[in-house]
């Protein structure tokens, strides 16, 4: 198919017109540099309203829209990616893989069965990050389109990638940490992030809405109940011993539990504070959602 050669050419081009709008702004502002400081220093002429102040300004026009297609195209391509990365994954295994009842499909009652629901968010706000997680697992719950088999495990793939997205935390949680400190330089404890992303994600769960439809208690059903007692415990996680890169698998009384699992992806890992006081990178961290008691519950699982 041409398409992705047509897209190649087409982003080649993109690149191109932004880095001829650079050049000249770059030249132009080095003309205007010394005609403002000849304005200022000596009473010059008056720089604004010349030809060449008219064309700086419709440059940082045309220069704002590049950014905003730059944003646009690389949200929507390293979405493709994550689902094409998932899709060729599981490819390479040989096991059956799918598109119509989510993102990605695997299998269907097999022990390696699952639906997974990919979202990509190059936003600097979290709560781009919080809507994007509510929205996927209404898609995972069947309320929106998506029909996900029961047989398979329900995996959210969020994917965050841009640096300044704090997620889960709002700017006002670092309140606690000294101004002069450096986010990215491991100032923030590992524990926070595990603490405040499970309470955002359940959050999440519990109000999302669109339209007249949302997380109700049929989503809620969705989610296996787990009364944490001898003959029904909790969850737990394990791999396959003889594939120690394999996905993780939920087990309750040795049949696969049905929880939803949540991959939080940072596509420039955050380096944050461990127990130990130690700089810890994450690149990933995992949460699951299961019903304990009856109520939704959502628990830090692993990080890497």
């Amino acid at each position: 198919m041409p398409y992705y050669n047509d897209a190649q050419i087409g982003l080649q081009s993109l690149i191109n017109g932004r880095d001829q709008l650079e050049n000249i702004i770059r030249q132009l502002e080095a003309t205007l540099s010394t005609a403002v400081d000849a304005y200022r220093l000596f009473g010059g002429p008056d720089p604004r309203g010349t030809d060449d102040w008219v064309r700086w300004v419709n440059a940082q026009v045309v220069r704002g829209k590049h950014q905003e297609w730059e944003r646009k195209i690389h949200g929507v391509l390293m979405g493709y990616q994550r689902e094409m990365q998932s899709a060729h994954k599981n490819f390479a295994k040989n096991r059956p893989v799918g598109f119509e009842r989510a993102d990605v499909t695997v299998g269907t009652t097999e022990s390696f069965a699952k639906a997974i629901q990919h979202k990509h968010t190059v936003s600097p706000e979290n709560s781009a990050v919080n809507e994007m997680i509510a929205k996927a697992a209404n898609q995972l719950t069947g309320e929106s389109g998506e029909k996900p088999l029961p047989g398979q495990r329900k995996i959210i793939d969020m994917m965050i990638n841009d640096s300044e997205n704090w997620w889960p935390f709002d700017l006002k949680d670092f309140d606690g940490i000294s101004a002069e400190a450096n986010l990215n330089d491991g100032v923030i404890p590992l524990a926070w992030v595990k603490a405040k992303g499970a309470k955002q994600i359940l959050t999440q769960l519990q109000k999302y809405k669109k339209g007249a439809k949302g997380l109700n208690q049929k989503t809620v059903n969705s989610f296996g109940n787990h009364v944490p007692n001898p003959f029904a415990p909790t969850p737990f996680a394990q791999r396959d011993p003889s594939k120690p890169k394999s996905s993780i698998l939920y087990h309750d009384n040795g049949d696969k539990a049905n929880v939803l699992t949540i991959k939080i992806v940072w596509g420039q890992p955050r380096t944050f504070l461990s127990d130990q006081l130690q700089p810890v990178t994450v690149g990933k961290m995992v949460f699951v959602a299961f019903r304990q008691h009856g109520q939704l519950t959502v628990e830090y699982l692993s990080h890497s």
